[in-house]
C-alpha cells in the first residue's frame, strides 16, 4: 500500500477489502494506518467510469472503522462497512467469510438478487447486482421475516427473501421505495423463470405461495398507485 505502485497498491486494497470482517488481520494495519494515508494521499490510480482511487481511500475507511470497534468497545458490527462508500462487495465473495451466511440467491431478469446474514451480530441483507457502464453490488437492511407456512425448498428460501424484500421496502423506515418497482419485476421473473425451467416442482410450490405472492404484488401496486 506505500509501495506509490498502481497496481502493487490495487492489489493490495483490495486484499484489504476482502478482509473487512476480518477482524484479526485489520487489527494488524491500524498502526501502519497513517503511513498508508500518506503514501496514497493523492495518488491518481485512474479509472474511466469509477476511480479507482477507491482501492486505496475505502481501505483508510476499513482500517478507522475497525479501530473506532476497539475504542468503543464494539457497540457496532463490522457488517457496517457493507453500507459506506464502497459498492464493490460481492455476496458470493463475502459468502465465503465464516461470519457471514449467504442464504438465499434469487434469479431476477438480468440481475440476480442475494439473501445474507451476519452471524456476529445477526443482522441481514438484501443484495442485488446492478449495471451501468460496469457491475456493482447495492446493499440493503433485510428487516421483515416472513414465516411462510412450508419452507423446505431452495425455491421456498428464494421466494421468502423476494416477500421479506418486498416489505422491508415497503416501510417507510428504511427508506427503500425508490426500490419497488425493481422488486416487483424480479418477483415477477422468478415466478415464471420456475414455471419455465422448474416445471416439476412449480405446481407444488405455488399451491403454498400463490396467495402470499399475490398479496405481496397487490400491496406492493398499490403502494406504486400512491406514489404516483
Amino acid at each position: 500500500m506505500t509501495s506509490r505502485d498502481v497496481g502493487l497498491i490495487r492489489k493490495s486494497g483490495l486484499d484489504i477489502i476482502n478482509n473487512s470482517q476480518n477482524e484479526d488481520v485489520i487489527t494488524l494495519l491500524i498502526a501502519h494506518r497513517d503511513d498508508i494515508y500518506n503514501a496514497t494521499r493523492n495518488f491518481d490510480l485512474g479509472g474511466a467510469f469509477a476511480t479507482n482511487n477507491r482501492f486505496y481511500e475505502f481501505p483508510i475507511e476499513i482500517i478507522d472503522f475497525h479501530r473506532e470497534l476497539i475504542l468503543s468497545n464494539n457497540t457496532k458490527c463490522t457488517c457496517d462497512l457493507y453500507f459506506k462508500s464502497y459498492s464493490d462487495f460481492d455476496p458470493n465473495k463475502e459468502g465465503e467469510n465464516p461470519t457471514i451466511e449467504l442464504f438465499a440467491k434469487g434469479i431476477g431478469d438480468y440481475t440476480n438478487v442475494y439473501g445474507l446474514k451476519c452471524n456476529k451480530c445477526e443482522s441481514r441483507f438484501h443484495v442485488s447486482e446492478r449495471h451501468y457502464h460496469y457491475g456493482w453490488y447495492q446493499w440493503h437492511p433485510l428487516v421483515h421475516d416472513f414465516n411462510p407456512p412450508k419452507y423446505s425448498t431452495e425455491a421456498d428460501n428464494v421466494l421468502k427473501l423476494y416477500v421479506d424484500i418486498i416489505y422491508t421496502a415497503l416501510d417507510e423506515k428504511n427508506k427503500q421505495k425508490n426500490e419497488l418497482s425493481f422488486h416487483l419485476q424480479n418477483i415477477k421473473y422468478y415466478v415464471n423463470w420456475l414455471k419455465t425451467n422448474e416445471e416439476r416442482i412449480y405446481d407444488d410450490i405455488m399451491e403454498t405461495w400463490n396467495d402470499i405472492i399475490e398479496k405481496t404484488k397487490s400491496d406492493l401496486n398499490r403502494e406504486l398507485k400512491n406514489k404516483v
